[in-house]
């Protein structure tokens, strides 16, 4: 899957991103597989001529069944409304190309960033022990005929 933002694409992760993966401190072999219908994406910033890639979105099966939203953007892009923009996008993708009836994410209850970043996209506390926090979605079969698969 695919989505193009005013400022980002998201686009699947492939074998040929391994160098830029390694200068930013990623593994490469764990990303490439697919934890559910979608691939873990590579975000990149397209503001300049070439398009830099400023870090990944995934969406993952936790231990309690729940799919969960994880969003990590390299420390040099953060503060500039990236992580926003790239987890609106994974979770339309989510709701309209997947069907997802809800979402999770589970911050580190002391990472004031990523608790602001999530309380930005509609999370709220779930149910259930520890920091997770839900979002629920709404399916609208009209949009999810445009989603593209990769």
């Amino acid at each position: 899957m695919f989505a193009r933002t005013d400022r980002l694409l998201l686009r699947p992760i492939w074998a040929e991103d391994a160098p830029s993966l390694r200068q930013l401190g990623l593994a490469i072999p764990d990303l490439i597989q697919s934890r559910i219908d979608m691939p873990d994406l590579l975000v990149l910033s397209r503001t300049d001529a070439h398009p830099k890639p400023v870090g990944r979105a995934s969406l993952a099966r936790t231990r309690g069944g729940t799919t969960a939203l994880r969003l990590w953007i390299t420390p040099e892009a953060r503060g500039h409304g990236h992580a926003t923009e790239a987890g609106r996008a994974v979770i339309d993708m989510a709701q309209h190309c997947l069907g997802l009836s809800a979402l999770t994410a589970c911050p580190a209850p002391d990472d004031a960033a990523a608790l602001r970043l999530c309380a930005r996209l509609g999370f709220g506390m779930g149910q259930g022990a520890g920091a997770q926090l839900a979002l629920p979605l709404k399916n609208d079969k009209k949009i999810a005929k445009f989603c593209l698969a990769a």
